[in-house]
């Protein structure tokens, strides 16, 4: 298997593992393109425990097209990983996102 297809099937796994009735129709994934050309990511994460997550922005310019800005948005009611990137660097975005959530336990109910 190659490493992109490696990728794609642990997102696919991770997606099908957080699918419950709910929340794939109203939180789940929003992958979607850029003017630029590039990708914008959103991916709910309101499940999750992030307190050992640093909510600074984190941005990777390598030029020629070739970047990544990542960051944790806390709304009220809403936590979401969000992503933009270039066209040749949304792989490399989901192995970030992967990374972090793949094998993050859920918060307890409450």
């Amino acid at each position: 298997m190659t490493p992109s297809l490696e990728i794609l099937d642990r997102f696919q796994n991770w997606f099908f593992s957080q699918c419950d009735g709910s929340w794939e129709h109203d939180e789940g994934v929003d992958i979607s393109t850029l003017d630029n050309p590039g990708w914008a990511v959103t991916i709910n994460i309101s499940r999750y425990d992030i307190s050992d997550i640093g909510q600074e922005r984190r941005e990777f310019e390598r030029g020629g097209g070739d970047w990544i800005h990542w960051w944790i948005d806390e709304r009220p009611q809403k936590l979401s990983f969000e992503a933009r990137c270039g066209a040749t660097n949304l792989k490399e975005v989901l192995a970030i996102f992967l990374t972090m959530f793949e094998n993050r336990r859920f918060l307890p109910d409450s």
